[in-house]
């Protein structure tokens, strides 16, 4: 149990710490030279401190082994090798992201051409479709007046008709009465004639 509490103490307090300088750093089993050397570290290898001695800090490498290193090989800022990669991986990412939205803005402006296009293209029909219910609608005007004229011719041809109608009936009643009268007057004229033809001519004197 002490070991576990031991352990867990030394992973809570566990700082990051790199390899200081150009060269390979030996890795001990214990704080000394005459410690065995566990492996070598070269700069900017990354370790987590462990324990802080007088000389030396217990460390765990990247791979989890745990041991020794002189403390002038080891700093606690990060070396300019591992802040450069870092700009570098951050540059690249920044670059990819630049061509991705360089490509997004591409389709965008692709996409812009198209609708302004497509826009262009509407208009032009909505202004066809505009001239052609223009049309549409003088032509129902135009039928409108046309249907109004013919009732109104209509109504007309009724009224003469029936003025026709009126004056045939008109013309049939005069010539009823132009024809009795005519047989009347030839009746009379008969009736004259024969009245006059049985007279007795009259006797003239004689001087």
């Amino acid at each position: 149990m002490m070991t576990i509490l031991l352990l867990c103490g030394n992973l809570s307090t566990a700082r990051a710490a790199w390899i200081s300088d150009e060269i390979a750093v030996t890795l001990r089993r214990g704080p000394g030279n005459q410690y065995k050397i566990l492996k070598s570290l070269a700069s900017p290898a990354r370790i987590e401190i462990i324990e802080d001695g007088e000389s030396y800090f217990k460390v765990r490498a990247a791979d989890g082994t745990e041991g020794f290193i002189l403390k002038q090989y080891v700093t606690r800022q990060e070396p300019h090798a591992v802040i450069s990669a870092r700009l570098q991986n951050e540059q690249t990412v920044l670059q990819k992201k630049m061509a991705e939205l360089t490509e997004k803005n591409q389709e965008l402006q692709a996409l812009q051409d198209e609708t302004r296009t497509m826009l262009q293209r509407t208009e032009a029909e909505l202004q066809k479709v505009r001239g052609e219910y223009e049309q549409l609608r003088e032509g129902a005007e135009n039928i409108t007046e046309t249907i109004a004229e013919r009732d109104r011719l209509q109504r007309e041809n009724q009224q003469h008709l029936q003025k026709i109608a009126a004056l045939k009936e008109e013309n049939r009643y005069l010539w009823r009465n132009n024809i009795l009268r005519w047989f009347f007057a030839g009746v009379g004229v008969l009736w004259l004639g024969w009245f006059l033809g049985r007279r007795p001519p009259r006797r003239t004197r004689s001087f």
